[in-house]
């Protein structure tokens, strides 16, 4: 009989198009998971002072303000709970073209460690002649929790 297809061969056609079907459907939320719990960075500065943040447990927030090391001042941690957010980097960008005497960008990345609330205070100084010389000041509040 021609046109005729033996009804095993239909059934395993049948079967085979569920098991492709099921396995697309499988890696597309195991995709969607992992990236659901992918680690995100919120990226901050000198106009975000008093504000608060949240963000899950593994997360990084990253603090970009303006600095000047050639002039004696730089950004320091006042104070910031260590039980929840860790300091990952900091390091100092200047500003392009390379000028003496011209200023860039300090970032600071600290990274959620534990579920809490962190407040972060910043101030920019000259650690050598001590509080008295502080020149700008920035604070924000972090709420890390699970995700």
């Amino acid at each position: 009989m021609k046109g005729f297809i033996p009804m095993r061969l239909l059934y395993l056609m049948i079967l085979t198009i569920q098991l492709i079907s099921s396995t697309i459907a499988c890696t597309s939320d195991a995709k969607k998971s992992s990236e659901t719990n992918k680690p995100s960075n919120v990226v901050i500065g000198e106009a975000d002072s008093g504000k608060s943040f949240q963000m899950g447990k593994g997360d990084e927030i990253t603090v970009n303000l303006p600095a000047n090391p050639t002039t004696g001042y730089s950004w320091a941690i006042e104070k910031a709970d260590e039980n929840v957010l860790a300091l990952i980097n900091d390091v100092y960008t200047p500003d392009q073209p390379v000028i003496p005497g011209s200023g860039g960008t300090q970032t600071l990345t600290f990274k959620a460690i534990t579920m809490g609330t962190a407040p972060v205070e910043l101030k920019y100084w000259r650690p050598w002649e001590g509080d008295a010389s502080v020149a700008k000041r920035f604070n924000v509040t972090v709420q890390a929790n699970d995700r």
